[in-house]
């Protein structure tokens, strides 16, 4: 069972962004079923890499088109991003390391929170320039 289900009521109104988030849950579903199995930890690892990766792009082209838009509130998207970024970093650290508090359940649970928490709280706010 995927960790997180997309739903419609987390479009942000552009095809773009919204297509970007589906492949956000994907990835996150992803990665936490292969780390949820403990069959293969370097492919978790790979799909971690991949995430955060994805995650980069996705918060430029973010980042990008709503400063063209003279989004008002871009500046707190912009750090909420960082916060993003190193709350995965530490998760790859703490994996790195074979940190023993590092269960399924509190990953899952970060990941979770992680993505759909900022689509909701941050997010959805930019949806009125695109309706």
């Amino acid at each position: 069972m995927p960790l997180i289900t997309w739903a419609d009521s987390l479009s942000v109104g552009h095809a773009a962004l919204d297509e970007d988030h589906r492949r956000l849950v994907a990835l996150v579903n992803d990665f936490f079923e292969s780390w949820a199995a403990d069959t293969d930890r370097s492919r978790a690892a790979a799909l971690l890499n991949e995430l955060i990766v994805y995650t980069d792009t996705h918060f430029l082209r973010e980042e990008r088109i709503l400063e063209e838009r003279d989004y008002p509130r871009l500046a707190n998207q912009r750090l909420a991003h960082q916060e993003l970024r190193a709350e995965v970093h530490l998760i790859r650290q703490k994996i790195g390391e074979n940190d023993p508090t590092l269960s399924s359940k509190t990953i899952g649970r970060v990941l979770e929170s992680w993505l759909i928490d900022h689509i909701i709280a941050e997010d959805k706010l930019y949806r009125v320039l695109f309706t």
